[in-house]
């Protein structure tokens, strides 16, 4: 059967919600590209200011009258303890050093460009630690540092180190849920059902008309956020190569993608909107706790210190690796479709009122359930790789295995009730009378 007529029917019904949030993450990004751009224009314009130049003058004099003070109390008391304290309450102590030499204490203060703001003229800069110092390096640039800079739009957040990281990823979870999940409470699933087309043609058509509009409305967001950055931000201060800005855009809409996929599946599995909300919400909150266990245990085996990188990009941050996190999350997303398909060859209205429309698969999510929380809980192993950030103490892993156990058990539970609330209620029903 031609499928251009269907086409236009599930359009038809997806295009309030994909066009709702189509022109609500075009119109973010342009307000987001100009805010952020605007600060960095501002404060360009203060650190050659008059007001700038006299504030760091006084600034200076208030150092060193802070200096003069701490070496009169010394002069005073003669105890570093107290002195210290005394540092403290008046002073930043990371900015004081003592000179055994001269026996004096010194107040350093920071350079013109780091009291205004300007560190560094450049978008993107590397921070570290030099002493008591901080040193803006503009050449050593990663993705974590591209992340953290605020000027990107679709990395506002984080970029691997969970899947609900930004308005990217929550719009295409609302459109996977809500348009299957809705035409089902609505009858309109059913209503295709009878137009004599097949399954599967009805899928593809809802995801054609729903999926590839949002992405393109998000390479539009995107391409709106970097026209806005390279238009009003001299070229020469935007030092993050181009070509790698656009993959690492692509990597977004993998992600995005992959989490579409995710909203498309639990959408069609079920059937109560309250539950199967909290549902989706607690799978995410779970996968953010676990993606972070994975990201620990990747930085560790890749040999970086804990903090390093705070996403999968950032820790294999080459276009060999970007390209083998993407594929893996392709796979993920296809095997969701197929996934997605099946229960769809499958659905009926026989188990409507149910939290899952389809029995066979109430084991399985209580066993995946009963497991996959206290992964999610109980999954960082960083104390083992990084003991000196994570003492533990002989009784912990008892500790540890009992609640892991405890957790397994209120969850299955809990997942128990959630399959049989009909009987539940039938139950409360009877020890009512």
């Amino acid at each position: 059967m031609n499928t251009s007529h269907l086409i236009k029917i599930t359009w038809q019904r997806s295009k309030a919600i994909v066009l709702i949030l189509g022109f609500l993450l075009v119109f973010f990004s342009v307000v987001y590209s100009t805010q952020q751009t605007n600060a960095w224009i501002r404060n360009q314009n203060y650190a050659k200011s008059k007001v700038a130049k006299q504030s760091y003058q006084n600034y200076l004099q208030a150092q060193k009258s802070t200096e003069k003070k701490i070496n009169q109390k010394y002069k005073e008391s003669q105890n570093q303890a107290d002195i210290w304290k005394y540092i403290s309450s008046i002073s930043d102590s990371s900015q004081v050093t003592f000179d055994q030499k001269t026996n004096h204490f010194n107040v350093k203060a920071d350079s013109y460009k780091s009291f205004t703001g300007d560190g560094s003229q450049y978008l993107f800069t590397q921070y570290s630690l030099d002493g008591n110092h901080t040193v803006r390096n503009p050449q050593k640039i990663t993705v974590t540092t591209v992340e953290h800079s605020g000027f990107i739009f679709a990395l506002k957040a984080s970029l691997g180190q969970a899947f609900t990281f930004n308005l990217f990823t929550i719009f295409f979870i609302i459109a996977g849920f809500a348009l299957c999940f809705w035409d089902y409470k609505s009858n309109f699933t059913l209503l295709l059902f009878s137009s004599g087309y097949c399954r599967k043609d009805l899928l593809k058509s809802k995801i054609k008309t729903s999926l590839f509009p949002l992405l393109a409305f998000s390479v539009v967001a995107m391409g709106v956020n970097l026209a806005i950055l390279y238009a009003r931000i001299p070229h020469q201060y935007i030092n993050y190569p181009f070509e790698k800005l656009l993959a690492l855009h692509l990597c977004v809409l993998v992600i995005a993608t992959v989490n579409y996929f995710i909203g498309l599946f639990v959408g069609l599995i079920v059937g109560q909107v309250l539950t199967g909300l909290l549902s989706l919400c607690g799978f995410y909150f779970g996968l953010t706790l676990i993606l972070e266990n994975i990201l620990n245990l990747a930085g560790y085996l890749s040999g970086q210190k804990q903090g390093t990188a705070d996403n999968l990009y950032g820790i294999f941050d080459s276009y060999a690796g970007w390209l083998v996190i993407s594929i893996i999350l392709l796979i993920i997303g296809i095997i969701l479709y197929f996934a997605a398909q099946k229960a769809y060859q499958h659905l009926s209205l026989e188990e409507r009122n149910n939290y899952l429309l389809f029995p066979k698969l109430r084991i399985p999510l209580i066993v995946f359930a009963t497991l996959f929380v206290p992964l999610a809980i109980f999954g960082n192993l960083s104390y083992l790789y990084y003991p000196e950030f994570y003492p533990i103490d002989p009784p912990f892993i008892g500790h540890r295995i009992i609640k892991i156990l405890i957790t397994m058990g209120i969850t299955a539970f809990a997942m128990i009730l959630l399959n049989n609330q009909q009987k539940v209620y039938q139950w409360i029903s009877k020890m009512s009378k």
